[in-house]
């Protein structure tokens, strides 16, 4: 099929054609006039007039504007289609579909990311090779999609990561279904117990106008009884971004089962329930599981409930003691090797980075002076009070963050513990605890006071926490 070609003839003008394009149209039987008008087809073959074309596609009527030139360029070959740029794409589209099944489509094919199965495929992959998730940054390289062309096929990056099953979260019943390090714990609990056949996954314990909610664990019983089980993945006192949105859905949650307790039993499992070793939490799921479930329940070694490949908190401390004494490597050393880098995406995981893991344990980063962290963060306070006569303003702490190299780094402390004011009240915590008048001219108990009823958090949660922290600070 041919370009279909719309114009059927053409008006020139003599001014600035050569002899030899006059004689041409001379040839052809036309008299050379100041303007005359010829059949498209007596045009040159390089000719630069403008012709309408039409896209080969019947059921397309799109219409384009081209030379002469370009039209008999296009139209060289008559066994070839010429379509416009959306019928292109669509036909293109269809080609690497037809390789695609066949299996002939290989990665450095322009388009090979277009299908899905090849990016999961391509994810899965990395998994075997470094026994863990990808990273961010490693997206774009190592025969990998970048984040871009993965948002564009996935609704947002956590849907595309549930695509993948990591040993982390994979239980001793090879379901990796689990979200978390505790539903791996609990997972394990209940099938070194010889429950394994008898709960059900991600159930949806309400009726169908409220069914966007499932539980974690759920057990059926012949008399009608369900008993679901919650794993909260966070602690209610935490007033953290993520935190304050995951525990806002958990007050709806939690409103529901009291809504349907008639039928429902809910068994909440909390987040301090895994704090500790794991003797401590084999007897905290004991206690909390007897009162519902009547089962001869037994003591369980540690190794058949802690999750496969998961280092304990002290042997990750061992191991990056090893990079030099109580100081942690920086990221760039540490994701040199395989090894590194998969405890460096565990870190991260399980304690959200390096930073807050050398804030726990009052450790460094390497060549890091000015680390701020839980045990001299206080210190920083004072030194801004006494330096710049009261707490800086936020804008001006940015400011100084940059230009004060003694309070470097005091922003991404703020911004990773609560925010300004949370780290502010804490302060006066501490000044109260230990009998510091922190300000020349204000005392603490004006600054408290002149802070109460907060209301400058979009989370209400929030706000209620530091109104909270405030009222009890002004009793002491």
């Amino acid at each position: 099929m041919i370009i279909i070609l719309l114009t059927e003839t053409i008006k020139i003008k003599k001014t600035g054609m050569t002899i030899q394009q006059q004689k041409h149209y001379i040839d052809k039987g036309y008299i050379i006039d100041k303007e005359f008008e010829v059949k498209v087809h007596d045009l040159s073959l390089g000719s630069s007039h403008k012709v309408l074309v039409q896209c080969d596609n019947i059921k397309c009527k799109q219409t384009k504007i081209i030379s002469y030139a370009d039209y008999i360029r296009c139209t060289k070959n008559e066994s070839y289609d010429y379509y416009c740029k959306k019928c292109s794409n669509i036909k293109m589209l269809q080609y690497k579909q037809e390789k695609f099944i066949k299996g002939e489509l290989t990665l450095k094919d322009k388009g090979y990311w277009t299908f899905k199965e090849n990016i999961i495929n391509a994810v899965n992959n990395f998994i075997k090779q470094n026994n863990r998730f990808p990273l961010r940054k490693e997206f774009g390289k190592n025969n990998l999609p970048d984040i871009t062309t993965i948002l564009r096929k996935f609704p947002s990056f956590v849907s595309f990561k549930s695509n993948f099953i990591t040993n982390f979260l994979t239980d001793n019943n090879n379901d990796a279904c689990n979200r978390s390090e505790f539903e791996v714990i609990f997972a394990n609990y209940l099938i070194s117990q010889g429950l394994g056949d008898f709960y059900k996954r991600n159930q949806k314990p309400f009726p169908k106008n409220e069914r966007k909610f499932q539980s974690d664990f759920s057990f059926y019983f012949e008399d009608g009884i369900e008993i679901h089980i919650e794993i909260w993945g966070y602690p209610k006192t935490n007033i953290d971004k993520r935190a304050t949105s995951y525990n806002k859905e958990r007050k709806i949650k939690e409103l529901l089962y009291e809504k349907y307790k008639h039928k429902i039993i809910l068994i909440s499992i909390e987040y301090e329930d895994f704090q500790g070793n794991y003797k401590n939490i084999v007897n905290k799921l004991h206690t909390k599981l007897s009162k519902y479930l009547n089962y001869d329940f037994k003591i369980v070694e540690n190794n058949k409930i802690r999750p496969k490949n998961l280092l304990s908190e002290i042997k990750i401390y061992e191991i990056l003691l090893e990079y030099g004494n109580n100081k942690i490597p920086k990221v760039k050393e540490l994701q040199s090797t395989t090894d590194g880098a998969s405890l460096y995406y565990l870190i991260y995981k399980k304690y959200g980075g390096l930073l807050h893991f050398a804030n726990m344990h009052n450790m460094y980063i390497k060549n890091n002076i000015n680390h701020i962290n839980n045990s001299n963060i206080m210190e920083i306070f004072m030194y801004m009070i006494k330096t710049y006569n009261g707490f800086l303003k936020q804008k001006d702490l940015i400011k100084y963050n940059k230009l004060d190299k003694k309070i470097s780094g005091l922003l991404s402390y703020i911004n990773h513990n609560g925010g300004y004011l949370y780290c502010k009240i804490k302060y006066c915590e501490y000044c109260l605890i230990n009998n510091i008048n922190f300000l020349n001219n204000i005392n603490i108990r004006e600054f408290l006071l002149n802070n109460k009823n907060v209301n400058i958090y979009r989370s209400q949660d929030k706000n209620d926490n530091i109104n909270n922290m405030v009222n009890h600070l002004l009793t002491l």
